[in-house]
């Protein structure tokens, strides 16, 4: 039994922790309200067809907001499937899970510049 609940506990530390972990932050662009972005490389996971991974935006209060992302590489969309949101002292205060249409990813924007790390 107490095997069985120290697996639980791990399983749970291993799936909700796994943001607020990231230590591989890599920048990529100010976003157009000035607020700077970056993607988790640990959390990339990609094909030749498609890549879901996570960006962090530091906002210039100290909030951080990270979205889970789905980026179709053919179809040339982005999708958001998850925001949280942390206060600077890393408090989360905010998760939600999006079921929104995927936007495509256009010329000089940060989905083209997350496009480009990832396949080119």
């Amino acid at each position: 039994m107490k095997l069985l609940i120290a697996l639980m506990v791990c399983f749970c530390l291993m799936t909700f922790s796994h943001t607020a972990q990231a230590t591989d932050w890599y920048y990529v662009s100010p976003d157009d309200k000035g607020n700077q972005l970056f993607i988790d490389n640990d959390s990339v996971q990609k094909s030749d067809y498609d890549a879901v991974l996570w960006l962090k935006v530091n906002e210039p209060g100290g909030d951080e907001l990270r979205y889970k992302v789905y980026i179709s590489r053919y179809n040339r969309t982005m999708e958001i499937l998850e925001v949280d949101a942390y206060m600077p002292n890393g408090t989360q205060y905010d998760n939600v899970d999006y079921d929104k249409d995927p936007e495509p990813i256009e010329g000089n924007t940060n989905g083209q510049a997350i496009y480009n790390l990832l396949w080119n």
